[in-house]
């Protein structure tokens, strides 16, 4: 019972790749307006508020860009982005 709580707790300090998307941007003075024409096809705003908010995910070809502009590795990206998913 302890491990489990002990499991839940470390899960919620972990911050979620939205979380980190937002800490990087924030870092550079960035708004969500300035990181979406970067990408390529570009995005709207509201996506990467979407993304950071964890309401939808990068799909492949964004998530690749995302990860080279923000040098956030894909172990953990990957990592973050599994224990986002649902799985009920």
């Amino acid at each position: 019972m302890l491990a489990d709580m002990a499991a839940i707790y470390s899960n919620l300090s972990q911050p979620t790749f939205g979380e980190l998307l937002r800490r990087w941007r924030r870092g550079r003075r960035l708004s969500q307006a300035d990181v979406g024409p970067v990408l390529v096809p570009t995005v709207h705003n509201s996506t990467v508020s979407c993304w950071e908010l964890g309401l939808k995910h990068p799909s492949h070809k964004y998530f690749t860009q995302l990860l080279r502009l923000t040098g956030i590795p894909p172990e953990l990206a990957l990592g973050l982005l599994q224990g986002e998913v649902d799985h009920s």
